[in-house]
């Protein structure tokens, strides 16, 4: 039992287990709340929009059928 606690006193000094664990979490926290974040529905075609670049509205931009990219990548 003592080797476990040595080990968890040296992960809590070593940056990269910090870094690691931070981005787990924000991962692990936009897959639980990922219907808060998505703005419309990815697989919704808006052919008006097509090959928007990265502005307020589509913060990733859209493709070519007018999907947008934020809600596709929050998707998976």
């Amino acid at each position: 039992m003592w080797y476990e606690v040595e080990k968890m006193k040296k992960a809590k000094k070593n940056n990269a287990v910090i870094i690691a664990g931070s981005i787990l979490a924000v991962i692990i926290f936009a897959c639980v709340f990922c219907r808060f974040f998505m703005t419309k529905d990815p697989t919704y075609m808006d052919l008006e929009n097509c090959n928007i670049s990265p502005n307020k509205e589509f913060f990733f931009g859209t493709d070519t059928m007018g999907r947008d990219f934020f809600n596709d990548f929050i998707r998976w």
